[in-house]
């Protein structure tokens, strides 16, 4: 008969500890996020020797505009910044686009060859001509030294266009396809109107990761862009 209110009084403590605990890494896990970043920031306007001693910890030391000063007096770097916004912003919206409309296509039951470009897409994931092979390619579609060398080799990740061909299955059924046919909306019409507004985070998805890798893809710019 104790049993139970024992159980009982477990079971509502258990909660508070495991929300206190998974709150306690979260916050963890933020700090050791945001940390780096604001001591960036705070490095960036401290003194440089002071920094390298080891004082500058949760405030700056030594406040400097300097290092701004320098950099922002540099026309390379200011384009070099201006490239990175240009190139981030073009090829997420060509990435995106392409990822998108080709898993919608591939999600159609209905599209002829269906199953063919699929294993055709993921051959790729297995197998790759290499550097070597893919800067012929570009060189010879004469690419080099233009933004789209930078965009359109790797505009189409398979394992997005994956995750963007399973989304389409699971969220945007036939028997809706079908009601919108009825109504006299055509492919476009339902696609514009009616899929994409239902996969609103999967565009979101698409867009943060196809963000951060055309930021981070310096690797492809120093191989196909001399200027």
């Amino acid at each position: 008969s104790l049993a139970k209110p024992r159980d009982g009084f477990a079971t509502r403590m258990a909660d508070p500890l495991f929300n206190i605990l998974s709150i306690g890494i979260l916050v963890i896990a933020v700090m050791m996020i945001i940390y780096p970043l604001y001591f960036i920031l705070i490095a960036s306007v401290s003194d440089p020797n002071l920094i390298a001693q080891g004082k500058v910890w949760l405030l700056p030391n030594g406040f400097t505009l300097e290092g701004y000063e320098t950099l922002f007096a540099n026309d390379a770097m200011l384009r070099g910044f201006g490239n990175s916004l240009l190139y981030t912003a073009v090829g997420t919206l060509v990435s995106v686009s392409i990822t998108l409309t080709t898993g919608y296509a591939l999600s159609r039951r209905d599209m002829p060859g269906r199953s063919l470009f699929m294993i055709l897409f993921v051959i790729t994931m297995f197998f790759d001509g290499g550097l070597i092979a893919r800067y012929l390619v570009v060189r010879d579609l004469g690419l080099l030294d233009t933004m789209w060398a930078v965009i359109l080799p790797g505009a189409v990740g398979v394992w997005n266009l994956i995750i963007a061909r399973t989304f389409f299955e699971t969220n945007v059924p036939p028997e809706l396809r079908e009601a919108a046919q009825i109504d006299g909306a055509n492919d476009f019409r339902f696609f514009f109107g009616i899929a994409l507004p239902l996969t609103k985070p999967l565009i979101a998805l698409m867009a943060m990761t196809h963000i951060v890798a055309y930021w981070n893809s310096y690797f492809d710019a120093m191989i196909y862009l001399n200027d």
